[in-house]
């Protein structure tokens, strides 16, 4: 996450002229929380001494990030929210946490709204990064709580660092800068020590491991790793003159720059890092430009190519993620573009928009931030709004996500990865949840639109999603191809700011059809199949469909199921057997080693997770098993010379009456005759069986189908209910957490 950093104070003409990039910076040193000279905000959002004088408004500083975010109010206290180091380490006030699932790490971590820190106090500026927060407090000291990278969470000042007036951090790269213009950095390639980089600093901006600094002049500078990382490539990759084409490497000691000067920007006053080390410059009369190359360019001896960002040209400051931007102009009002699959650009869409937009409903903002799926503003009215995707679920939290889709009603479904599919009342195919996110954004993905296949009219049997896609109809047809946003009809879906809009939608291309199929698995590899009437069927196996071998070790095969480089078949009446497989992407594969399962007869189907194998049996009970491939190379290392499938000891796991087996990912369900649904989770490391959580759906589902993070249910009336992740559309609606348009967040 970038964030801009405010201007200095440079004098009064100056000051008039110039965009400060935080309108509320001007604040003087903050009054304790409990000096007794402040009173508590009131409704209108501004701050009171204790005659009744407005102080401003009631925030001067926020800081996001994709799960927490924190904001300074004018008393000088840090208010943070979200799942962040401040819930981790108690800093906060907490509420009762969710019950939470041993093997889900995301579950176990503190959660909760918007609440006060402890032992931060009389902040004016604040910072965060993927897993820290940082604030400026009492004397210009430099507070920091949590972890830099991935060691243990702390409480503590950054040593030597007083009369710090503003403050920039990242996961790599780090920046105080004081009182004077002085600029102190530490970094991970510093060992966390500060040093001085630049001196008249105005403004700073910092991403990942690179830094950069704007001088009252107008000269940008930027240092980090990278720049070295830069330095050091060349030499290795690039032979000198006159060594006739020979590439030595660096020596251990040789030391590279890790400054590098971008140049003098005319009337620049706040710079930030965009995109991908992208540089974007702000002007004291309000333009902004952007570069359209990298900062690196520069040392391939290219041009930056600084080209104007249209829109309102009085801008007064402006902030950036890797993928979008926003500006704020005189009036407080905000625009932004970019990146926006999760509504990050607030204006009521998920579309991707290449010029400034106005934020939708958004007034009176004095303080902004942005991260990759999400923005924040704090406003005149003393309030915090935020749209896009709220994944520390500090606007609301919903502690399983269900959702029975609105208008659907199916005959029949499957799901693979994180598609779902159904063929609904009109003998039309839908699709909702999509790896295509980034393309269609969260609105098309997540809703269910209609898919030009004609043959799955009489029912849907089974799916694979991945590079290649492939759906498998009650007719025995199986038709593969690849999904397409080009030339797709559109999609009208109605918004509350843009009703009667329309997107494109996915289309399926067809490239390969079969017939008289009976079953498909994707591992992948392997990708299966089953073809053949009862009886004179075959198995074939491949890394695609275009190659597809028959496999002849395994005699009339009836189901066939893949996962993680391993497949099982039931086979010869009922009897099942396991291989392992692998990429062999330009080798012959050796020959399968098939694994008999021991004490299974009388199987029906199959299921496959990441880790267990289970099968189902003519009498209703269910029998698991962990399975894995093993390898074995040749001496030199050069290929493979054989695979294998190793199984545990397979065991009833107690449940019977079971008419259908569903698996993907982390979890396994089944569903029984009496339409009841019950799950467990894929744990290869316990003997112990864990049931998990299953939503209320009634005891009606006729049909179950489950993708890689995701489980959906067809209830006998045909509606369909998914529970699971929801991040890529699974669920067949815009999930909860996600804001098309600005929305406020709680605070106490």
């Amino acid at each position: 996450m970038t964030r801009r950093l405010g201007l200095i104070w440079l004098g009064t003409a100056l000051s008039l002229v110039a965009c400060k990039h935080r309108p509320t910076a001007d604040i003087g040193q903050a009054t304790a929380l409990d000096g007794g000279d402040l009173q508590a905000p009131e409704a209108a959002g501004q701050v009171q001494d204790g005659e009744g004088a407005s102080l401003g408004p009631r925030w001067v500083d926020i800081a996001i990030e994709s799960e927490f975010g924190c904001a300074v109010e004018r008393t000088g206290g840090v208010y943070c929210w979200g799942r962040g180091p401040a819930a981790e380490m108690a800093l906060r006030e907490l509420p009762a946490q969710p019950s939470t699932d041993p093997l889900d790490f995301n579950s176990t971590r503190k959660w909760g709204p918007a609440s006060r820190l402890a032992m931060i106090h009389d902040a004016t500026k604040v910072s965060t990064a993927s897993s820290l927060g940082c604030a400026v407090v009492e004397g210009g000291r430099v507070r920091c709580w949590g972890a830099a990278r991935w060691g243990a969470h702390h409480l503590y000042d950054i040593p030597g660092i007083e009369h710090a007036v503003d403050i920039e951090i990242s996961d790599g790269q780090s920046c105080a800068l004081l009182e004077g213009g002085a600029l102190w950095c530490w970094g991970v390639d510093d060992y966390g020590i500060p040093r001085q980089r630049l001196d008249n600093v105005i403004a700073v901006t910092a991403s990942d491991s690179l830094g950069c600094g704007l001088t009252a002049q107008g000269e940008v500078l930027c240092w980090g790793q990278p720049v070295s990382d830069w330095h050091r490539y060349n030499v290795q990759l690039n032979a000198p003159p006159g060594t006739g084409g020979t590439h030595q490497p660096p020596s251990e000691d040789q030391d590279f720059p890790d400054t590098m000067e971008v140049g003098r920007f005319h009337e620049a006053v706040d710079i930030m890092l965009s995109g991908w080390n992208n540089l974007c410059v702000l002007r004291s009369d309000g333009r902004v430009m952007c570069s359209e190359h990298d900062l690196f360019s520069l040392l391939r001896g290219e041009e930056l190519a600084m080209r104007e960002v249209g829109g309102n040209p009085g801008v007064q400051s402006f902030e950036s993620s890797r993928s979008h931007k926003c500006q704020i102009d005189a009036q407080g009002k905000v625009q932004c573009w970019g990146r926006n699959v999760y509504g990050q650009l607030g204006d009521g869409t998920a579309t991707m928009r290449d010029a400034p937009t106005p934020v939708v409903g958004l007034e009176g903002v004095v303080a902004l931030s942005l991260s990759e799926d999400l923005s924040c503003a704090a406003t005149r009215a003393g309030t915090i709004s935020c749209w896009g995707f709220d994944r520390g679920e500090a606007m609301g939290r919903e502690d399983v996500h269900v959702n029975t889709i609105e208008g659907l009603r199916a005959g029949s479904l499957a799901a693979s990865g994180r598609t779902t599919c159904a063929v609904d009342d009109t003998q039309t195919l839908r699709c909702w949840g999509t790896d295509m996110i980034e393309q269609l954004g969260i609105q098309v993905g997540s809703t269910p639109t209609p898919i030009d296949l004609p043959s799955m009219a009489k029912g849907l049997r089974a799916m694979s999603s991945g590079w290649e896609a492939c759906f498998l109809g009650e007719s025995g047809q199986l038709q593969c191809g690849n999904w397409s946003t080009s030339g797709a009809s559109p999609s009208p879906l109605p918004t509350p700011s843009s009703a009667g809009s329309a997107q494109a939608a996915p289309s399926f291309n067809v490239t390969i059809t079969n017939t008289d199929v009976r079953d498909l698995a994707a591992g992948p590899p392997p990708l299966c199949t089953i073809i053949g009437k009862s009886g004179r069927s075959e198995l074939q196996c491949g890394k695609d469909v275009a190659s597809l071998r028959v496999e002849s070790k395994l005699k009339a095969p009836t189901s066939v199921s893949a996962a993680n480089m391993r497949a099982c078949v039931i086979h010869d009446g009922g009897k099942v057997g396991c291989f392992g497989d692998y990429y062999f992407w330009d080798q012959q594969p050796p020959p399968r080693e098939i694994t008999k399962i021991p004490g299974i007869s009388q199987a029906l189907d199959l299921v496959s997770s990441n880790f267990q194998d289970c099968a189902l049996r003519k009498d209703g009970r269910v029998t698991c098993w962990v399975g894995r491939t093993e390898t074995t190379w040749t001496d030199d290392g050069s290929h493979v010379k054989a695979v294998s499938y190793k199984a545990q000891t397979p065991k009833d796991i107690g449940i019977d009456s079971v008419v259908q087996l569903v698996a993907g990912g982390t979890k396994l369900c089944a569903l029984d005759k009496r339409g009841g649904v019950r799950c467990w989770a894929d744990n290869p490391y316990s003997e112990t069986l864990v049931w998990l959580e299953v939503p209320e759906l009634g005891g009606d589902v006729a049909q179950l189908a489950a993708g890689s993070e995701h489980v959906c249910a067809r209830h006998k009336d045909g509606r369909v209910t998914c529970w699971g992740d929801d991040t890529w559309g699974q669920l067949g609606h815009v999930p909860g957490r996600v804001y098309l348009e600005p929305h406020t967040l709680p605070v106490d």
